[in-house]
């Protein structure tokens, strides 16, 4: 392995636990087999991971525990590949505003997807028809937590690209973060922060919460959990995210 191209395929990080500890090691392993082939490109990879979880949500509706433990190990097939686009992307600086808006409202459309169908199951089992309207409610508290974070990352973005413009305007381009390079302790110390974010129920870390729902047969516990951290996430993020909107309007 070319240390330059690992390096290249590495140049993002997350912190959130999900991601850090599975989705980013398993989009990046993919990334070094993939990455040079020319007729896979990041939006057809979207394309595989929409249809992945779509997939998934299809299965979801079938009340049998081999197609439920099925639809979720696709669904995190799904989660793994909608890693891969960004990554690849980011390996082969090809960015677009079109990649952006496609992943975005992939993500909106295939969560409500598949917690409709997980809601629906759940209904059919209990008989509880307010469960479908709980499953609405994560639903619609994922998307709009989405919403909410695309402005403020697509105001941070233009203002650190005006301010890096203003800096050196012949120099400016977007490179992507170097990859860390870390001691053992170091990265012990960095999962365990990982680890600590588990807490947090942040949109990627639902895939892992939905597995692990799913596999042990707890459908209404599952469509609770989301509606509550979401709602309440959906919540303190509006207040917090206020004010750093505003920031943005200061001189």
């Amino acid at each position: 392995m070319d240390p330059t191209r690992l390096r290249r395929i590495r140049n993002y990080q997350n912190t959130e636990f999900f991601p850090a500890l599975f989705l980013r090691p398993a989009s990046i392993l993919i990334t070094i087999v993939i990455g040079d082939w020319a007729w896979v490109t990041p939006n057809r990879v979207t394309l595989f991971a929409t249809l992945l979880k779509f997939a998934a949500a299809g299965m979801f509706l079938v009340d049998d525990r081999c197609w439920l433990v099925g639809g979720a190990i696709t669904l995190l097939l799904g989660a793994v590949f909608d890693h891969v686009d960004g990554t690849l992307a980011r390996y082969r600086k090809t960015p677009s505003n079109l990649g952006f808006f496609y992943d975005t409202v992939s993500d909106a459309v295939t969560w409500f997807t598949t917690l409709a169908a997980l809601g629906w199951t759940a209904y059919q089992r209990t008989d509880c028809v307010h469960l479908i309207v709980v499953a609405g409610a994560g639903a619609y508290a994922l998307m709009v937590n989405g919403y909410t974070r695309s402005v403020v990352e697509t105001a941070t973005e233009r203002a650190k690209a005006k301010a890096a413009a203003a800096a050196a305007p012949d120099l400016f381009r977007e490179e992507g973060a170097p990859p860390p390079e870390r001691t053992q302790a170091e990265w012990l110390a960095w999962v365990g922060r990982c680890v600590g974010q588990i807490w947090k129920f942040q949109e990627m870390d639902l895939f892992f919460w939905v597995t692990v729902f799913v596999v042990i047969d707890r459908l209404p516990e599952l469509l609770w959990l989301v509606a509550i951290t979401q709602v309440a996430a959906l919540a303190i993020r509006f207040f917090l995210r206020s004010f750093e909107m505003a920031r943005f309007d200061l001189p």
